[in-house]
């Protein structure tokens, strides 16, 4: 199992660090679950069959309901998909770009994309690496 810490939402910023606006001139932002949810699309999944769709499913439950700052459960099988397109995701057909790939705010999703790679195994998380053996004496 891994364990995946939702991050706050993050407002788009360009390489100079200006705030990017939306269309009624707000701050741009995006949530970490429209971030994950968009790697789901990924074709990696797809090609995967019924284990891959099996795994969408998993996670976009997890995702539904989260908010920032809970920890998403997610199978180690289905969390390595994850973690693969999100570090490398798969080339789009005819020209279509990810949106949240973009050069332009790809840097912007750099805490997504750690809080999905980088995310915790049960021994971590749980906090079981702190805990001496049983009869050692510290």
């Amino acid at each position: 199992m891994r364990y995946i810490t939702v991050p706050p939402l993050v407002t788009l910023t360009s390489l100079a660090g200006e705030i990017l606006r939306d269309e009624r001139g707000d701050a741009a932002c995006v949530s970490f679950k429209q971030f994950a949810l968009s790697r789901l699309l990924d074709s990696a999944f797809a090609r995967q069959g019924m284990a891959g769709a099996v795994a969408t499913l998993a996670i976009r439950e997890q995702l539904l309901r989260s908010e920032p700052g809970e920890a998403l459960a997610i199978d180690d099988s289905h969390w390595e998909l994850l973690s693969q397109v999100t570090s490398k995701p798969s080339p789009h057909a005819a020209g279509v770009l990810d949106p949240y790939y973009a050069p332009a705010i790809l840097h912007n999703m750099v805490p997504y994309m750690k809080a999905i790679c980088e995310a915790a195994d049960e021994t971590a998380f749980l906090g079981l690496n702190d805990v001496p053996a049983t009869g050692c004496i510290r």
